[in-house]
């Protein structure tokens, strides 16, 4: 996995991404590889925008203000080029995008309390990835909502017209110390869990680019487990966090 953030240059994420993967593409390993982004702040968030829609990026990572900024330049771009030949940029035509599935880890048969611009936002940065890669890979977002959680997004290569939506709530903290580092940490716990678990399904073949829903949502626990630790914490990043208590509050 690359791990991409928001303080690169949008032009380094765009080079770093497309050489990644034409690089890979020869290889019969190439689908074991990823890239990850990583916004940064709400001014930087839109810097992996064309890396996203060339679908070159297959995890980001933006919390709701940067998830609707980068859904509004989406939106402005193709305004801008409603006219440009079918394929360039998604016309809405053929390749459109809804979310047929929207649950929580804790309400397993409601949905989940999700505000409706968070959903179109979701939507209208799904449909931004050319039909083509969305037929091949699988796409994720993770948006980070402080207290209220998290939620993962994600567009799967078998149903590239449908969204999957989970909310992972947060776990219970009883006394918050410090909020300074706590998406960094979710962010690497999120990593290192795709990174060590996603192998252990039915398919050890099974690649980052074809990581199942379900298979992000479970990531998703270890990084909200490793957050709660974080917020707990004096320090950046909790001296308790481990892998062994990363488990124990997962299981």
């Amino acid at each position: 996995m690359l791990v991409l953030d928001g303080n690169l240059s949008k032009e380094s994420i765009s080079f770093l991404a497309s050489f990644s993967s034409s690089m890979l593409s020869s290889h019969t390993s190439s689908s074991s590889f990823s890239v990850f982004f990583e916004p940064t702040s709400l001014e930087k968030s839109t810097r992996c925008l064309d890396a996203w829609r060339r679908g070159n990026v297959h995890f980001m990572s933006p919390n709701a203000l940067e998830l609707r900024r980068i859904a509004a330049e989406i939106e402005d771009i193709r305004a801008k080029t409603q006219h440009a030949k079918t394929g360039s940029i998604d016309d809405g035509s053929d390749s459109g995008i809804s979310i047929v599935d929207l649950k929580s880890t804790r309400m397993k048969t409601q949905q989940a309390p999700l505000p409706k611009q968070v959903c179109d936002d979701v939507v209208t940065a799904l449909r931004a990835i050319p039909l083509e890669m969305r037929r091949r890979n699988n796409y994720h977002i993770i948006i980070t909502r402080g207290s209220k959680g998290v939620v993962a997004a994600s567009s799967h290569a078998n149903s590239p017209h449908a969204c999957r939506m989970t909310h992972v709530p947060p776990q219970p903290v009883q006394t918050v110390e410090s909020t300074s580092g706590a998406g960094d940490t979710l962010a690497g716990a999120l990593i290192w869990s795709l990174l060590t678990h996603s192998h252990n399904t039915s398919s050890s073949s099974e690649s980052l680019q074809s990581a199942s829903h379900g298979i992000v949502v479970k990531a998703l626990q270890y990084g909200v487990a490793a957050a709660a630790l974080s917020v707990g914490s004096k320090e950046s990043i909790s001296p308790l966090i481990s892998c062994e208590r990363l488990e124990e509050s997962v299981y």
